[in-house]
């Protein structure tokens, strides 16, 4: 009487079935009298289960399933109906991307706010479902145009669909994609200009509401180190200042002085009532006249 069993672990991928696959060289049949045997010619078995893991496997044998080696005839021996083994089921590895061409405003800062909606896997058996509620991401510059978006994943951040068992997947920890930061388009000139010059939105929001009028020029307060990019022009670089701010309010802003000294000691700088004046010390803040359209003279700047 001969006995097979199946050896060498048969392992495959998780695909949401218990089939497994076999060869000759997964078969070892012990009984025959020596210098005689046979091969196993099945490919088909069974997982004990569906799922990933270590999973024993069976396979049903017939007549037809064993091929005789040399003169050995298998009419002088008994054979097996079934063998049966360790195996594995590997878990299947997902892949994450971003999607969707998450966009906002620009803010001055690179995070990024996801949804679910975001977010798409691959490398999923059909039919099974699995979402990622992460929120957070990193834009790879806080300034507008076309970025790539980043996202940190945990196990955390997995919502399986029913009956879907993350235990049966590799689950990815990083997912990428393309993103937008647009210009600032609030119809608020004195937020946009803010904004463009680095400027958080949000501070760019309170100080334009604080904004007061006089002679049709908007005043514009910023707290003294300013956020962002308005902090470098400290240092020398209040010569760019006029180009940007002819730019966004249309405007021509010339003859600003560059560098900050007079501004820092207090006195102000004054380029003219259709220009910029800029005023104000360390110790107390900016003012920014941002000239938007013509109007009468300033009238008096107020606290400064």
């Amino acid at each position: 009487m001969l006995s097979a069993d199946i050896t060498g672990s048969p392992t495959r991928t998780y695909d949401g079935t218990n089939l497994a696959t076999l060869s000759a060289a997964d078969f070892r049949l012990t009984g025959f009298v020596a210098g005689q045997g046979a091969s196993v010619t099945q490919t088909r078995g069974t997982f004990a289960s569906a799922d990933a893991g270590q999973r024993a496997v069976i396979a049903g044998l017939g007549a037809g399933d064993f091929t005789a080696q040399g003169d050995t005839r298998l009419s002088n021996y008994i054979l097996p109906t079934t063998a049966a083994g360790a195996g594995r089921i590997s878990p299947a590895v997902l892949t994450a991307s971003i999607v969707g061409n998450p966009t906002k405003a620009y803010d001055g800062n690179t995070s990024a706010t996801l949804n679910t909606g975001n977010f798409a896997l691959s490398g999923l058996v059909s039919g099974q479902s699995i979402s990622v509620n992460q929120t957070v991401g990193t834009y790879d510059a806080e300034t507008p145009g076309p970025r790539t978006v980043t996202a940190g994943l945990l196990g955390g951040n997995f919502i399986p669909a029913g009956g879907v068992s993350l235990s049966n997947y590799v689950l990815p920890t990083l997912a990428t994609g393309a993103g937008t930061i647009s210009e600032s388009t609030s119809g608020d000139p004195v937020k946009d200009i803010l904004v463009g010059l680095g400027v958080p939105e949000d501070e760019a929001n309170a100080t334009s509401r604080q904004a007061a009028f006089a002679g049709g020029t908007p005043r514009v307060y910023i707290p003294f180190p300013a956020p962002g990019s308005l902090s470098t022009l400290r240092s020398n670089g209040l010569a760019i200042l006029p180009g940007i701010l002819e730019g966004q309010s249309g405007q021509t802003a010339s003859g600003l002085q560059s560098g900050l000294s007079t501004v820092e000691s207090g006195a102000p700088v004054i380029n003219g009532s259709d220009s910029i004046l800029l005023q104000g010390s360390r110790s107390k803040r900016w003012t920014i006249f941002v000239p938007m359209a013509s109007g009468p003279s300033d009238q008096d700047a107020g606290d400064r």
